[in-house]
């Protein structure tokens, strides 16, 4: 029984390597929370004056395509946060690969995020992440009683 233990266990972890390796991003999970520094200038370079309304949130399965802000409908829309880091509870989205953008908006859209290294930065590149579904230990004390 020990023996057949052992086996179920390797052939389990063996059939997940390519699942795991196939992800993008960082594996978290039961909890997920996507945090972001609020725009402190404008496209032109010029200092923000005119207050963070909204964030617009999209979360896809999907690398692409890109969501358009004003087109593509947000998964949620958040009042801007006065006085704290903004953020949202992302494990509502459930288990699995995921790709995050994020838009603000002061009576006009910006651009979605991009988390791209390159230099110059390209546009849209998604934040992505796979949020684990751990589940729960099996019941305990399972019985029928007369």
């Amino acid at each position: 029984m020990k023996w057949f233990k052992l086996s179920l266990f390797v052939l389990v972890f063996v059939i997940s390597i390519p699942l795991i390796s196939n992800a993008d991003g960082l594996a978290i999970g039961p909890t997920c929370h996507l945090l972001w520094n609020p725009p402190i200038i404008n496209t032109d370079g010029t200092i923000l004056t005119s207050p963070i309304t909204f964030y617009k949130i999209w979360v896809q399965q999907a690398a692409t395509p890109i969501p358009i802000p004003g087109t593509t409908p947000s998964t949620i829309v958040l009042a801007s946060p006065v006085g704290f880091v903004p953020s949202w509870d992302c494990s509502t989205v459930g288990a699995g690969q995921h790709y995050a953008w994020i838009n603000a908006w002061n009576g006009v859209d910006s651009a979605v995020s991009t988390n791209s290294t390159m230099v110059p930065p390209v546009p849209g590149v998604p934040l992505a992440f796979v949020l684990l579904g751990i589940a729960p230990g099996a019941p305990l004390n399972f019985r029928v009683a007369p």
